[in-house]
């Protein structure tokens, strides 16, 4: 089998799900609310058991001495994917958001911009998220 670029109904339920997780993913890694109320968000987009959940569990111990009061997600861009076959996919991610920290400068916002690629696994209609690399 060749790897193959999808076809743009694919893109649309990729793109769908890569909003969705990119929201509850940055809320949970900037230490936004409780973590283990965050990781249960986060945990419904994770592989259980999989290695990206593996590090987000091991994450959160230190979640609770982050002083972050919220975050925003400006953007966020599937900007390909690739099926890899066996429900599959390489998933190339960009996105932009604005951490508030109290007390940081005069605003206490901070942007960033972030470029990902995410190795997702769709079962029975269900995608999730397996792997996430920041590149």
């Amino acid at each position: 089998q060749f790897i193959k670029d999808c076809p743009a109904e694919e893109l649309d339920k990729l793109s769908s799900f890569t909003v969705s997780f990119l929201d509850r993913y940055f809320r949970y890694i900037c230490g936004v609310g409780d973590p283990m109320s965050s990781y249960q968000q986060l945990a419904a987009y994770l592989e259980l058991g999989a290695e990206l959940d593996q590090r987000m569990q091991v994450a959160m111990d230190g979640l609770g001495w982050s002083h972050t009061s919220s975050v925003k997600v400006d953007s966020s861009q599937l900007n390909g994917a690739v099926d890899l076959g066996d429900g599959f996919y390489l998933l190339d991610v960009s996105a932009s958001t604005t951490v508030y920290y109290p007390g940081k400068g005069e605003t206490g916002e901070v942007n960033n911009d972030q470029n990902m690629k995410i190795i997702v696994r769709e079962t029975a209609g269900d995608i999730r998220a397996i792997s996430l690399e920041l590149y």
